[in-house]
């Protein structure tokens, strides 16, 4: 049966997602899907947390029980981030918190200082392993090698400004959270396509990403494009939105930030006349990191791939406010999808303005600003993919 779906979104009102609970976990770690707003039970693996160390819990437990507002802290994240651990699981919870905790008030001293250029702060994914968080926040999966993609030299746009920002365009809508699923290559291009829209018809659109994590999920020769909560290729969302037109949120919401897991694809009817057939999907590389800047105020906001795990203590995944600035991220290679919306300097660093797609809590309202110029997280090693 087919169900048409139409609406548009008032202006300035935000998305609201169930908020999933981390819960139940058996000898391999899986989550309890049941508990978490499903019908059915559904399981899938995570790497099996590290056993905690009776002593390094012990201190960081008699840290806790010492001071009241480390455990308050606590207790806070729980219910801000509607996390239910099962007793059982709540030790090892509780140490990965602490740990990171201790991690970020370290660095905010020094923040404090001037001896860092960036804050850092508390995410959703604080009580997760890093394994954990590689499977279920991220979801970049290159379709090509970095090779393959064309350079192009562009001249130089008379009267470049020094700083830009689309948000003050009034073109961009509201952040959204992917949660547990690495669907960023969906939000990504959904948000893309939502300011594209804005920008070009004055249409103020929410478009569903479960539509593109269900129905974009096709299998190819040597491996799958968009492989639902495991990562997909963003070309390959705005080439499905070219040949299908769009969905709406309204129509079929985001279920996967819950479960975990795509499902079977809903076959509602399109919003027709939108961009079926209208796009000339894009996706560049340019030799001078900085020249992206180009392509950004003459096309609009850009899809970009960076390096967003902890791999070597990267620390983006708790950015606060400020320029994110870390050696280790430089020339790193992307697994996540975001949005780049604009670009300054501050405090004698040039920046990079990104749209996240982890809820309002990272960054600052959801943004988060990036070194400019050094190829940090990778910035530019996959280049820009744009629609016009």
């Amino acid at each position: 049966m087919k169900r048409t779906g139409k609406g548009i979104r008032k202006k300035g009102v935000s998305q609201k997602f169930p908020k999933p609970a981390v819960n139940q976990r058996s000898e391999t770690n899986t989550y309890n899907a049941d508990s978490i707003g499903t019908n059915s039970f559904q399981k899938w693996n995570v790497p099996k947390m590290r056993p905690s160390s009776t002593c390094v819990f012990a201190l960081l437990l008699s840290r806790a029980l010492a001071n009241p507002t480390v455990l308050a802290k606590w207790e806070n994240f729980k219910v801000q981030h509607a996390k239910q651990h099962p007793p059982h699981e709540e030790p090892e919870r509780m140490e990965a918190f602490l740990k990171k905790d201790a991690e970020i008030e370290a660095h905010n001293v020094r923040y404090a200082a001037g001896q860092e250029s960036y804050s850092r702060q508390h995410s959703q994914y604080s009580d997760l392993t890093h394994e954990e968080f590689r499977k279920y926040a991220l979801g970049f999966v290159p379709a090509v090698n970095a090779s393959e993609i064309p350079h192009v030299d562009l001249e130089m746009m008379p009267g470049l400004p020094e700083s830009f920002d689309w948000r003050e365009q009034g073109i961009l809508t509201p952040v959204k959270n992917q949660r547990y699923c690495g669907s960023c290559y969906a939000f990504s291009a959904a948000s893309l396509l939502e300011s594209y829209i804005k920008w070009k018809n004055q249409m103020d659109l929410d478009l569903s990403e479960q539509d593109i994590i269900d129905c974009s999920y096709k299998t190819y020769a040597g491996g799958r494009f968009n492989n639902g909560c495991r990562g997909g290729w963003p070309s390959a969302v705005l080439q499905y939105y070219n040949s299908k037109d769009i969905v709406l949120e309204n129509t079929y919401p985001y279920t996967s930030g819950k479960n975990g897991r795509h499902g079977s694809c809903m076959l509602y009817e399109p919003i027709n006349n939108v961009v079926k057939g209208k796009l000339h999907v894009r996706h560049i590389r340019v030799r001078d990191e900085n020249r992206i800047r180009e392509i950004l105020v003459s096309k609009g906001p850009l899809i970009i791939a960076l390096a967003a795990d902890n791999k070597w203590k990267r620390f983006f995944d708790d950015l606060g406010d400020g320029v994110y600035d870390n050696d280790e991220s430089v020339n790193a290679r992307p697994n996540h999808a975001v949005l780049l919306v604009g670009y300054g300097t501050q405090q004698g660093k040039d920046y990079w303005i990104i749209k996240n797609s982890w809820g309002d809590k990272w960054g600052v309202n959801g943004y988060g600003k990036i070194r400019r110029g050094r190829n940090m997280c990778g910035i530019n090693t996959f280049g820009v993919f744009f629609v016009d």
